[in-house]
């Protein structure tokens, strides 16, 4: 397996999309960061008031409800005009996590990784005896997780580094226990997602269905919409509102909050008792563990 390992890795590098991809997400992120910086300058100020000034040509009613409009935008705004953001957790998670790019890159980066081992015949050089296939799937699946692990790791440093070249500051940084708790849940997601993205590729051999996939799932819209479709279905099946809270999805917008809160019980959640921080690992740990029994009972036994 170490071998494997090696020789995938040798290939990652080399390959375009990998520097493509973490292109995107240096250049992503640091325009985020940018953005926000301008938000919190002079200029947005300004900007602001011509805009208001602008609202003297209206009638009364429409005047007081742009001024509602806009009082509600500078409301949203107050927090970033001395840099100060809530948490450092709080400011990843909405830069990189919830919105799904970490999950996108990783994922597809992953899904093209895996299919181009079928289309290139790099898997027919491997000894593909019932132990080689058990061996060349499992090193796939610890591959999927440590490149998971380098896109999580690129995308803490950069978004840390952008916002400290911006001049922001956090209200909470967290302890080196609660970093540490977060970056190891955002990762076990990562994961989850990156494997269901590869036994769906690994199952159809297809490379644009892994991609869009990954898109779908790790943005949060596959999610969102059975979440939606489970809520409004629960008064005729009540049994499909306990669904949501075992979703991905749900489970990565409990990450979206301050590394803190993962310590705190919540009674909305289907365990009693249960932190957090252990609802997420449970169900990270619950999609992950499908993943890889979905991968070794059906997907390695597919002809090559």
């Amino acid at each position: 397996m170490f071998n494997l390992l090696k020789s995938d890795f040798y290939r990652l590098v080399r390959r375009g999309d990998f520097w493509v991809f973490t292109a995107v997400l240096v250049v992503g992120i640091s325009a985020c960061a940018a953005l926000l910086s301008w938000v919190a300058s002079p200029d947005f100020a300004v900007m602001v008031n011509e805009r208001a000034a602008d609202n003297a040509g209206l009638t009364a009613a429409e005047q007081v409800e742009a001024q509602a409009d806009l009082d509600e935008d500078m409301a949203e705004m107050a927090s970033l005009n001395d840099k100060a953001m809530d948490s450092l957790t709080h400011t990843w998670a909405q830069t990189f996590l919830t919105g799904g790019m970490l999950g996108v890159l990783g994922t597809a980066l992953a899904a093209l990784f895996l299919v181009s081992d079928f289309e290139h015949g790099f898997v027919k050089n491997l000894l593909m005896s019932r132990r080689g296939r058990r061996i060349y799937f499992a090193e796939k699946l610890v591959f999927i997780a440590l490149i998971q692990a380098i896109m999580l790791g690129l995308c803490a440093s950069v978004t840390t580094a952008s916002f400290a070249v911006a001049g922001f500051t956090y209200e909470v940084v967290g302890t080196p226990g609660e970093l540490a708790l977060w970056l190891g849940l955002a990762w076990l997601l990562s994961c989850a997602y990156a494997f269901i993205a590869a036994v769906v590729t690994w199952l159809t051999r297809s490379k644009w269905l892994g991609t869009v996939l990954a898109v779908m799932v790790s943005t949060g819209v596959t999610g969102a919409v059975v979440a939606g479709l489970c809520s409004g279905f629960a008064p005729a099946l009540p049994w499909l509102g306990t669904v949501p809270p075992w979703l991905l999805h749900s489970c990565t917008q409990l990450l979206g909050n301050s590394a803190s809160t993962l310590l705190a019980a919540d009674t909305g959640l289907p365990v009693p008792g249960l932190p957090i921080w252990g609802h997420v690992l449970l169900v990270g740990g619950l999609w992950a563990a499908m993943c890889v029994a979905v991968t070794m009972a059906v997907c390695r036994k597919r002809d090559i």
